[in-house]
This record gives C-alpha cells, sequence and structure tokens, in this order.
C-alpha cells in the first residue's frame, strides 16, 4: 500500500527555469500519516525554506528530523528547522564530532555549525547506533555494517581526538529505508558508507525487496571498479537508481552507461510515492 509521498527539498540541481534554489547538500520531507519527517536539512535554512514554501509545505509540521550524518551540507539548516518546528531530533551520536576535510595540506571545518547544548534547549535529541523505527514502515539504518574493501572513506576526512585530528571513517553514516509491505525505498543522505554496504545492510532490515535507492552516493571521486560495483549490484537486484548531492556528473554518466533506463538524476521538487 502507497501511503508515503517523499519530495526534495534541497539538492545541488534544479530543473531549468526552476522557481527554486538549488544549493551544495541535501533534504528529503517525508508525509506519511500524521507524520511529517525531515531527512536532513540541507546547508542553510534560507533555501531550504524558500523551496518547502514554493512547494507548498509547512516545516513547522515536522514532527521528527533525522540526520544522515554530521557534515555542514546535511546540518546547515537544522537549528531553524527544529526551532520552526520543535521536532525530535534523530541521529548517532557521533554528528557532534567535530569533523574535517583535508584538500591539499589545508585542513578545513566541515562539521555541524551547531552544538548539541544549542539543539538540546529547543528539541528533544536520539541518539542511537541502532535501527530505529520511526513509523511502522520508516526506520533510520543506524551505524551501517561495513564489509565491501572498495568502500572504504578517504584518508581526507578527518576528525578531532586527544590525539590531534585522525581518520574519520564517519560511522554516523546513516540511510532511511521505507518498507511498504511491497517493496521497500532506501534513502540517502551522503551514503559515506557506501552503496554496497548500504544495500546489503538494508536489505537485511527488510521485509520487502529493495526497488528504489535516491540521494546522495558519494560516487563522485569512486574508483571505475567501485562504480562498476555499484551498478551491477543495482541491475542484479532490480533496483531503480537516482542519484542526487555527491553522485557527481562523471559518475552519473558512468552509471546511465551502465545501467540505462534503471539510472536518473535527482533534483530539488523532485516527488516520488511509495
Amino acid at each position: 500500500m502507497k501511503d508515503t509521498r517523499i519530495t526534495c527539498l534541497s539538492d545541488n540541481a534544479v530543473k531549468l527555469s526552476s522557481s527554486l534554489r538549488g544549493e551544495h547538500g541535501i533534504a528529503f520531507f517525508i508525509e506519511q500519516g500524521n507524520k511529517s519527517i525531515l531527512f536532513d536539512t540541507g546547508q542553510s535554512f534560507e533555501v531550504l525554506s524558500h523551496n518547502a514554501e514554493a512547494l507548498g509545505i509547512d516545516l513547522g509540521t515536522v514532527t521528527d528530523i533525522i540526520l544522515s550524518h554530521g557534515h555542514y551540507d546535511h546540518t546547515g539548516g537544522l537549528l531553524d528547522a527544529a526551532m520552526e518546528s520543535r521536532a525530535r531530533i534523530l541521529c548517532h551520536p557521533d554528528v557532534f564530532e567535530k569533523k574535517y576535510k583535508r584538500v591539499s595540506g589545508e585542513d578545513t571545518y566541515i562539521g555541524m555549525p551547531w552544538s548539541e547544548e544549542e539543539l538540546s534547549l529547543v528539541s528533544d535529541i536520539t541518539c542511537s547506533t541502532q535501527p530505529t523505527a520511526v513509523t511502522p514502515t520508516l526506520m533510520a539504518t543506524g551505524e551501517v555494517q561495513r564489509q565491501d574493501p572498495l568502500e572504504r572513506v578517504p584518508d581526507l576526512f578527518l576528525k578531532e581526538s586527544g590525539q590531534g585530528l585522525v581518520h574519520d571513517t564517519i560511522r554516523d553514516d546513516q540511510s532511511l529505508v521505507i518498507d511498504n509491505g511491497e517493496e521497500a525505498t532506501v534513502l540517502l543522505g551522503c551514503n559515506h558508507a557506501g552503496m554496497l554496504n548500504t544495500l546489503a545492510y538494508c536489505q537485511s532490515l527488510c521485509k520487502s525487496p529493495i526497488t528504489l535507492v535516491a540521494g546522495g552516493t558519494h560516487l563522485v571521486a569512486a574508483s571505475p571498479e567501485r562504480i562498476e560495483a555499484t551498478a551491477a549490484y543495482a541491475l542484479t537486484h532490480g533496483i531503480v537508481v537516482h542519484g542526487y548531492h555527491c553522485t557527481g556528473d562523471a559518475a552519473s554518466f558512468a552509471m546511465r552507461k551502465e545501467m540505462g533506463e534503471q539510472y536518473g538524476r535527482g533534483y530539488v521538487g523532485m516527488t516520488y510515492h511509495r
């Protein structure tokens, strides 16, 4: 039974001549019964709220805000979205770590711009590493089991520790699973855990076969071998993939070449009924 509506509120891409705004980041608005769920909040509340208003979506109705991980382009709109709705925040405990990215020898802060203390003043925060049911048919995966060596997190991602900056394996990366009893949908934030790891783990949580994956795939700097393996997995399992945000043009071209009509690009305003 299809009772879930999913709308992309923030992404790098928008349709030509659209009044919607694009920005590096991602956010999905999910309507299901009396629940309105926000999965990530994009890089800024300005873009998030503009797009929501343009699409007739009231962010004040949000009951739950689920974070995919603790990077700025997924949490920038969080504080204002929480103030607007007073929604519960559900996340992995590592989202509050101080996160960096090393490029050309320079370490740039890429973590959440808000502290746990700031957020706790306006919302209840639930931190968990385990799968968490939000509705009878929607769950946050919690920490994704990682087994595929192709999907190791690059050394350029760092976090603060007692020994200074160390490699960040981004254990806080999680996704959403919507299982309507007939088919399952997986929503990705940035997918630092990797699609092969994530889909195998999500399928273990589902009773129904996964038929759609949408969101940031983090294939932007992936090797040809990893892209080929990802496309092959989706083809073998009959999964349609819509790449957003951190997928990248080159990876999208390669995925389309491998998968044909089974692969497509996502954009702000794209809607699914599941």
